[in-house]
């Protein structure tokens, strides 16, 4: 299962070439990830226990535009004991603009060490499990 979130770009969120420009998609993609972490820890405080993000990697498919809202999809591809892969997309106008793949793993905030994922945020990472991966 996947969760979607709606953004409406802001001009703002444009660049030179008048289409969104590439560091706002990342950072649509984080605020959309955000909502699973709340799940995990609704103050976002991860004391102790909490989540680093290792790799990022976006796949831009086509320009978005300002003139129209976009749709973030989240979900959670891989599951091992101490990382996770977290898979998004990104539409507007029934096209897909971009893809991300978003590793992060279990981190404890105060010994500042990566750590097995503790078992109450793999509950909520299971609930977005899909199989649905692309390429």
């Amino acid at each position: 299962m996947y969760y979607k979130i709606i953004i409406s770009p802001q001009l703002a969120d444009t660049n030179a070439a008048r289409h969104i420009d590439h560091t706002a998609i990342i950072d649509w993609f984080d605020r959309a990830r955000v909502y699973m972490y709340r799940e995990m820890d609704p103050t976002l405080t991860f004391r102790p226990h909490g989540l680093a993000v290792l790799t990022t990697t976006v796949y831009y498919q086509a320009p978005a535009t300002a003139l129209a809202d976009v749709e973030v999809r989240t979900w959670v591809t891989k599951l091992g004991r101490k990382s996770m892969e977290v898979c998004q997309d990104l539409w507007q106008d029934g096209k897909c603009r971009a893809k991300t793949k978003t590793v992060v793993c279990g981190f404890n905030v105060d010994t500042r060490t990566s750590e097995p994922i503790v078992d109450s945020f793999r509950t909520i990472a299971e609930k977005y499990f899909w199989d649905e991966y692309f390429e």
